[in-house]
């Protein structure tokens, strides 16, 4: 019956141009046309208008029959099915699905009012009594408030003062439940803007453990900057920033800091004592500045984080590679430091890799960077035995190779002397078949590797539907069978 109910509804579709369009007086040929066109699809679709009546009771008594559990689920799934897939964030789409089904019937109201999470993400597009309404059907879990400079809900214009101040007098009562803050701004409305309206009514925020602040664009040189200690969020575990980067953060717990950012911005993320519970760094750099401008101060005292443990850095466009790793990095210490990604121009990461010292990655064990050739990538191996606590080792997006025989991209003979003792080398998004010179790279690791700790290479390709099976099948003998295959777009 469920396929039939599906058959039925899809040669209805041209029933919803009918329901979308304005009434039209023929004045033409071509609008009579239109009307003798409309007139046969709505006789065309009557007979099954009327099979799906004759069905809708049916479809009645089977809901009834569906256990409270299962509808939850499927109130659940569907609300997150509307979520924005980059920030994993549900959608004003969503809060418009959970109000519709609270008003379908008196059981799916008292099941939908029962799934507090559904109610706990409140946009700044809502009207005042729906935010009130929403806080008080989220009972007690913890409110995700999303604050854009622009107004959806009013054909895209931007949102006034005013507004937004009604809407923070709503949520002000609840200041200890709210969890997470994410603001957007808008060409016209600031994010500096944004976020000094909103502190206005922030009293002490216990509760709050991730803040998300996003500049519409870059139109300066330098980025804003976040007073975190403003917010009165001691409990504050994440920071993430475009085109502002945080500033005063030493007094709260912050931990994760993710920063989209300017590269003459980031010495001023550890200016004055240096952040004691930072644990992991993402930035992304997007541009090149003065030397002078990016200067870490006269002392030679490297800047310690002492909890740091994973550090992912891309510096992708012209000129950050040399502002950053060459000026920046010498200067800041990290002891704990164990996971390390890394995103370069593919001609620099021969040199990336000869210039990190011993002394500040003696711990670490995982390290992931991106480079399309392999021989490029047969060149740095040899850097890696300066690196004695190295366990896991990943290349992305590898989709072809320079390499020729005998020969690395520097031209170098390609040897390998020493290796530490990894247990695991991954290539992913890759192209197996475009990879030549990969057994050259197997045969080397055969006989440096030890095979009792390795536990596996691995290759998450593109191309594994067409992958030239002889090849894999000599590096599965060249390693013990200690090789998988995977598809990457699984």
């Amino acid at each position: 019956m469920r396929v039939r109910v599906f058959i039925l509804c899809s040669k209805l579709k041209p029933l919803r141009k009918l329901s979308s369009e304005t009434m039209l007086e023929p004045n033409s040929l071509e609008d009579l046309d239109h009307l003798r066109a409309w007139s046969e699809e709505l006789g065309n679709a009557l007979p099954f208008l009327r099979e799906l009546t004759e069905l809708l009771p049916l479809l009645r008594k089977g809901m009834k029959k569906l256990p409270d559990e299962i509808l939850v689920n499927i109130f659940t799934h569907a609300y997150y099915s509307f979520a924005n897939r980059y920030i994993n964030i549900p959608s004003p789409r969503s809060n418009v699905l959970i109000k519709t089904v609270s008003q379908v019937c008196r059981r799916f109201r008292f099941l939908a009012f029962s799934c507090h999470e559904l109610w706990s993400v409140i946009h700044s597009s809502q009207p005042k009594k729906e935010v009130a309404a929403f806080v008080e059907h989220s009972d007690s879990v913890g409110l995700t408030i999303l604050i854009y400079g622009k107004d959806h809900m009013r054909f895209g214009s931007d949102m006034s003062e005013k507004d937004l101040r009604d809407f923070m007098e709503v949520l002000a009562p609840c200041q200890d439940r709210w969890k997470e803050i994410r603001i957007s701004s808008t060409p016209s409305r600031t994010i500096s803007q944004l976020m000094r309206e909103v502190q206005v009514h922030v009293v002490s925020l216990p509760r709050l453990e991730r803040l998300h602040v996003h500049r519409y664009k870059w139109d300066s040189d330098f980025d804003d900057h976040c007073d975190v200690d403003a917010w009165r969020a001691p409990n504050m575990r994440l920071f993430q920033g475009s085109g502002v980067v945080p500033t005063n953060f030493q007094s709260c717990a912050l931990s994760h800091i993710s920063l989209t950012c300017q590269v003459n911005t980031i010495p001023e993320i550890f200016a004055g004592r240096p952040p004691p519970h930072l644990e992991y760094i993402s930035i992304k750099i997007l541009n090149v500045a003065d030397r002078a401008v990016i200067a870490l101060g006269a002392s030679d005292e490297p800047i310690c984080l002492p909890a740091l443990e994973t550090l992912e850095v891309s510096s992708t466009s012209p000129g950050t590679y040399t502002t950053f790793w060459v000026l920046i990095l010498p200067k800041l210490a990290f002891p704990r430091l164990a996971n390390l990604h890394v995103r370069v121009a593919g001609d620099k990461v021969i040199d990336l890799f000869a210039r990190l010292g011993t002394h500040q990655f003696a711990r670490l064990t995982s390290l992931r960077f991106a480079c399309e050739d392999l021989a490029i990538v047969l060149g740095m191996l040899r850097a890696l035995a300066k690196f004695p606590s190295l366990r896991h080792l990943a290349v992305d997006d590898c989709c072809y190779s320079s390499y020729k025989e005998g020969r690395d991209a520097t031209g170098a003979e390609f040897t390998l002397a020493a290796l530490p003792p990894l247990q695991t080398l991954t290539f992913s998004r890759c192209r197996f078949n475009n990879m030549h010179g990969v057994e050259a790279l197997v045969e080397r690791l055969s006989m440096v590797l030890d095979l009792a700790v390795f536990e596996c290479l691995r290759f998450s390709c593109y191309d594994l539907d067409e992958l030239r099976w002889e090849r894999a099948d000599v590096l599965c003998r060249l390693l013990g069978g200690k090789v998988a295959f995977v598809d990457c777009v699984d």
